[in-house]
């Protein structure tokens, strides 16, 4: 399982115990924000992908019924802000990036050991 957009959005939902349509949702209650902005933070720190791509992923209500670059961009700041003020937020976020790491070098120890079996196979 390679880390990608969908394995932050299950990981993020995980943690919280919320479903990804409540992260989905394009209501704008303060939690299903908090975990849609989370959700756009992993994407930017884990994937590198850019505003606009990260927007594309998640449903507004712009002409396109996609959230453009610039709230992706407000909703990075405010993550950013509250895990340099809050201490519980900052918690929060350090454990869901421990997983997410948790996650990739899983991924590695599994394609290290294909590799090994195949090379094994070969010779």
């Amino acid at each position: 399982m390679n880390l990608t957009a969908k394995t932050i959005l299950n990981e993020v939902a995980s943690y919280y115990n919320v479903t990804r349509d409540d992260i989905y949702c394009i209501m704008r209650k303060a939690e299903n924000v908090k975990y849609k902005h989370i959700t756009m933070y992993f994407m930017r720190h884990f994937l590198k992908q850019s505003l606009a791509l990260i927007g594309g992923e998640f449903p507004g209500r712009r002409r396109n019924g996609r959230l453009d670059h610039a709230t992706v961009s407000n909703a990075l700041k405010s993550v950013q802000n509250q895990y340099d003020t809050n201490r519980i937020y900052r918690k929060e976020i350090d454990e869901i990036t421990q997983r997410l790491k948790i996650l990739i070098q899983d991924q590695k120890v599994i394609e290290e050991e294909v590799f090994l079996e195949n090379d094994f196979y070969t010779n």
